[in-house]
């Protein structure tokens, strides 16, 4: 619910979520430092203004003042544990479900009215939009797992979570001191908001949503079978583009058209290249100046660190994109629509791109651990 998220205090030890100890549909609630804080923690009568869900692939996913982003766990820096509380559910299979649906609720907008209200008689339901904790709920109640059952999701708090739901505190918490290029992300970034503007994620949300308030309308108002898991007109532009499978040719086709030409201009195939070019292009030179023996001032033991952080996240990351393009290679197989051809060739590329990055960054890690002696 929180509007403004950032680390707690300016100095002191610094922490951060250890992704090894986390599993897929971990809830993490946080008492957060925004402006509407101490209004959120009044009227919840709790400790905790925020929540997030961690999705694996070294990400969790929450609903803040931009909409429903994805967020990498060193860029969720912690200076005071105390202020924080890893949640699971008692089955790994709900969670591990919970987090593949709430993956497609990324981009979202940010349903600030929903959060302040949704204890009093005036909440309502948007179903574009989403706060922190309808988020988790929502991911748990579309898995089949619901959390609190005599309760809609747009009505639960982040304290409700612990009060009322069947989710149970992980114990120890997950947290470690960061090292590598982990620490040097987690003390840079004490304000996640901000540093998270200037991402390429953030980016993409820009687009995603400019996107689908255009094409929203254009969508008939039709029932959809509930095993769907579809509305009509969609709440977001993932239900928007599944939405092209299933409505009728020619408004799907123009659809999808329209679509096409929409993201085109807004460069929205192309939004991860800079990313990804300036990533291979850095781990080739590291790789370089360790064969010619030029690494002097490479620190070994905090690159090897780094690397093995990274790793996780970027298999996960390659697995997607393999997983989406072999989908939409089937999805064209029914449906020949251009959108699905360019989504099709860009998760492809990324693919390619990211196994040329690991396959750089897995050499480098064996030479670091070469010459430090690690067995």
């Amino acid at each position: 619910m929180d509007d403004e998220q950032r680390a707690d205090g300016p100095a002191g030890g610094l922490w951060c979520f250890d992704q090894n100890r986390l599993l897929p549909g971990d809830v993490v609630l946080e008492r957060g430092h925004g402006k509407f804080s101490p209004l959120i923690t009044a009227v919840d009568r709790g400790r905790y203004s925020h929540a997030l869900i961690w999705i694996g692939g070294g990400e969790f996913l929450e609903a803040v003042k931009g909409g429903v982003r994805p967020i990498g766990f060193a860029r969720v820096p912690v200076r005071e544990p105390a202020n924080w509380l890893a949640l699971r559910h008692p089955n790994p299979a709900a969670g591990a479900a919970a987090a593949v649906v709430s993956r497609s609720m990324a981009h979202r907008g940010y349903d600030l009215l929903g959060a302040l209200t949704s204890i009093t008689p005036f909440a309502r339901l948007d179903p574009t939009r989403l706060f922190c904790s309808q988020l988790v709920a929502t991911a748990y109640e579309r898995a089949g797992y619901p959390l609190l059952a005599d309760l809609s999701p747009h009505q639960v708090t982040p304290n409700m979570l612990i009060r009322d739901a069947c989710l149970e505190p992980v114990t120890p918490p997950p947290l470690i001191e960061p090292t590598g290029a982990v620490r040097a992300v987690a003390t840079e970034i004490m304000n996640r908001d901000r540093a998270y503007g200037a991402s390429p994620m953030a980016a993409e949300m820009g687009v995603v949503q400019a996107v689908f308030a255009l094409i929203r309308p254009m969508y008939p108002a039709i029932p959809m079978p509930p095993w769907k898991g579809l509305t009509s007109p969609p709440a977001d532009l993932y239900e928007a583009m599944a939405l092209l499978q299933v409505l009728d040719e020619p408004v799907a086709r123009a659809i999808s058209d329209r679509l096409v030409d929409e993201l085109d201009r807004r460069g929205y195939f192309h939004l991860a290249d800079g990313y990804l070019a300036a990533a291979a292009g850095r781990r080739l030179i590291e790789r370089a100046r360790l064969n010619v023996g030029s690494a002097r001032d490479l620190d070994l033991p905090v690159l090897a660190a780094g690397l093995r952080a990274l790793l996780p996240g970027r298999k996960a990351a390659l697995a997607r994109h393999e997983a989406n393009a072999a989908a939409y290679d089937e999805i064209l197989a029914q449906r020949r629509l251009r959108l699905f051809k360019r989504l099709r060739h860009m998760h492809a590329m990324i693919a390619i791109h990211l196994q040329l990055i690991l396959r750089i960054e897995g050499e480098i890690l064996a030479e670091c651990e070469r010459r430090l002696g690690v067995p």
